[in-house]
């Protein structure tokens, strides 16, 4: 193997692995951000359930799940569309919440007793 040949050979090793470091944080930020929507979704939605009468402790609420989980309410409105506008991870999308929701209703209901 000549000299050349050998750099040519390093180079395309060494751009093979950014391009592989980059498509798999990419992935991951992908899931990362799907994941933060539907925890930030179960949480919401079961607010109405911890807080029943109480529109002023939901909204507070709200906006601390918000920041906990580093969205704000116009990302979270903007990523709501953008998995409505694809049936069918829509549809995983609110059966993994709705199970979720229902895992966290029966956690809340046995602290209660």
């Amino acid at each position: 193997m000549t000299k050349n040949t050998y750099i040519k050979f390093v180079i395309n090793i060494f751009v093979f692995i950014i391009l592989l470091v980059f498509t798999i944080s990419n992935n991951s930020c992908g899931n990362n951000k799907k994941e933060r929507f539907i925890n930030t979704t179960v949480e919401l939605l079961t607010l109405q359930y911890r807080f029943p009468n109480d529109s002023n402790i939901r909204k507070n609420e709200a906006e601390k799940i918000y920041e906990k989980f580093g969205l704000s309410t116009l990302e979270y409105k903007e990523l709501y569309e953008s998995y409505r506008n694809n049936n069918q991870e829509f549809i995983v999308l609110m059966d993994t919440i709705k199970a979720r929701i229902k895992q966290e209703i029966l956690l809340l209901e046995t602290k209660k007793q």
